[in-house]
């Protein structure tokens, strides 16, 4: 839930001082960001790598689907 409301925030704030410009790219950015921590912790093989990455991807997937905040 907080981090939901920190995105939401960093969008307003983007928006306000960025009026201009396009945020059509924006989940795919952010997916990838999600993915590249996934590999991250596949990579790593720390204890209870699976449910992190799979968190992680859970996630990315969820914001290529989803739309953004007003």
């Amino acid at each position: 839930m907080a981090a939901e409301e920190v995105r939401a925030e960093f969008i307003r704030r983007y928006r306000e001082l960025r009026p201009h410009a396009t945020l059509q790219r924006f989940g795919i950015y952010e997916a990838l960001q999600l993915a590249l921590r996934a590999m991250a912790f596949m990579w790593a093989q720390v204890p209870g790598w699976e449910r992190v990455a799979e968190t992680y991807l859970v996630l990315a997937f969820e914001r290529l689907k989803s739309r953004l905040p007003e």
